[in-house]
């Protein structure tokens, strides 16, 4: 939630409640994290009218840790559909070095020309890039924005965030044209090696698990499955 936040929070009742104007799930969904007090019925209703009030579909964020355990059941009982199954993963950062690419440029400044080419990239719209403009200021670790360019065009990009002993790396994209090649692997190990040289001893990072594409690069790596999570949407 640190790497990734929201423009508004509301803790309720031990529930996270995040904010965004609708960009990314992530970013608009309820996170059941801690005990509650309050019924459970009357906890999901009232989650219900305040994103419904702010004219937003209402999601829950779960893993097999939710609170309550039987939250998932419920949701799915109430009509909610399951979507966006992810895993997450992690990697032993401390015994490996990896190669370094002279097209890869690492910044630690937000740039705007990056937010252009990561919305362009990723086929987000257009009139979302100011809200991801917002949520990647409101980013309070270490961070570093990764870019592959060729003809000092961006082609690919990838967000490290380094919070204690961890490196998080998010949205590795790269263009259509230039997949297949490795571009995805450059990007993924500088993000890794520029944690590592902050003092990163393990990296994360969150794949859908119908992404083949990317799983098999993570595989490749040696990432290693830790949890899934998934969400349910009204």
């Amino acid at each position: 939630m640190n790497a990734w936040p929201s423009l508004q929070t509301m803790l309720y009742d031990g529930w996270v409640l995040r904010f965004a104007h609708g960009v990314t799930r992530r970013s608009n969904s309820i996170n059941p994290i801690y005990q509650s007090l309050i019924n459970l019925e009357e906890k999901i209703a009232f989650c219900e009218k305040v994103y419904s009030d702010k004219n937003l579909p209402t999601i829950f964020k779960l893993t097999s840790a939710c609170n309550p355990p039987e939250l998932d059941e419920v949701l799915s009982k109430r009509n909610y559909v399951r979507q966006a199954e992810t895993s997450v993963q992690t990697y032993d950062l401390t015994t490996v070095l990896f190669e370094t690419n002279t097209r890869i440029i690492l910044d630690e400044t937000l740039d705007e020309k990056w937010v252009n080419s990561f919305v362009d990239l990723n086929k987000f719209e257009d009139d979302k890039t100011q809200i991801y403009h917002e949520i990647l200021k409101n980013i309070i670790p270490d961070t570093v924005y990764a870019s592959y360019r060729i003809s000092n065009q961006i082609v690919g990009c990838g967000l490290g965030v380094k919070q204690g002993d961890f490196i998080g790396l998010f949205d590795i994209v790269v263009d259509e044209e230039h997949r297949g090649v490795g571009l995805g692997y450059y990007i993924v190990t500088a993000l890794m090696q520029w944690g590592k040289s902050k003092g990163a001893t393990t990296a994360y990072l969150q794949v859908m698990t119908d992404n083949e594409i990317a799983l098999h690069l993570y595989k490749k790596l040696g990432f290693l499955e830790k949890y899934k999570y998934w969400y349910r949407v009204k």
